[in-house]
């Protein structure tokens, strides 16, 4: 199948300089970009995402060493789109991720011994932390890179939301007004 240019030039444009050149010499690479959005599109039916939005997001991701080839075969196409329709700021798409992943935030700071209203604050700071980034730019989901399960990188952020929220809360001193 012929795939136009317009799918595969914003993943060549988003992808570090030094890997283009190998990313474009992968075979059949239209075909498996439309079986990622194809695969993103069936995972999360009630969300739209531009074609062309995702394979960007998903060039983004496209650095370090590994084979591209099996770089893209291995990505988390669901995820992916999850991720890609959070970080353009969706609503329908961070309340998904809300119902489907803030879960793993409660499973993550349980096992930490986090009690209900350090956990409620802490799960407000992991949504800050993954939808709004620095000076109200896009948040750390953009960081999301596919290669794993987006719970267990879900899991991970939260636990390190958690320590530092505490070390800072270890850092401020309480006094009295006097």
């Amino acid at each position: 199948m012929e795939v136009p240019p317009s799918l595969i030039r914003p993943l060549l444009d988003a992808a570090p300089a030094e890997r283009r050149a190998e990313i474009e010499a992968v075979p059949d690479l239209g075909r498996r970009l439309w079986a990622l959005v194809a695969e993103g599109r069936a995972a999360w039916p009630a969300l739209q995402v531009e074609p062309s939005l995702l394979v960007a997001f998903i060039g983004r991701q496209l650095g370090g060493e590994q084979d591209p080839t099996e770089l893209l075969d291995g990505l988390r196409a669901g995820d992916l789109y999850l991720a890609a329709a959070c970080a353009q700021g969706d609503v329908a798409a961070i309340e998904a991720f809300d119902r489907h992943f803030m879960r793993e935030v409660d499973i993550a700071l349980a096992r930490m011994r986090i009690g209900p209203p350090r956990l409620s604050d802490v799960k407000q700071l992991v949504r800050q932390r993954l939808f709004v980034g620095p000076d109200g730019g896009t948040g750390k989901i953009v960081e999301y890179a596919g290669r794993g399960d987006l719970r267990r990188w879900v899991r991970a952020v939260a636990v390190r939301t958690c320590l530092n929220d505490l070390r800072k809360g270890r850092q401020e001193v309480l006094t009295d007004d006097d």
